[in-house]
């Protein structure tokens, strides 16, 4: 009986290092979309740079063109 219990205890305390592993798994995780978010930010200010340099803006292009009657 007591090893029993000594197996359970132990088997929990490893559940709870795994529990630790995957929280810090979602943290890097985490951070990997922060990083994924702040490239997209990076992407996006470079695309608009880039447009207004260059004056053919996609807004720009678009918002030029009158309708056709």
């Amino acid at each position: 009986m007591i090893s029993g219990g000594h197996l359970l205890i132990s088997g929990g305390r490893l559940l709870n290092s795994g529990g630790r592993l995957l929280n810090s798994g979602s943290r890097l995780l985490n951070s990997g979309g922060r990083l994924l978010n702040s490239g997209g930010h990076l992407l996006n200010w470079r695309y608009r740079s880039l447009n207004s340099s260059s004056g053919l803006g996609w807004g720009d292009a678009n918002g030029d063109r009158k309708p056709e009657n």
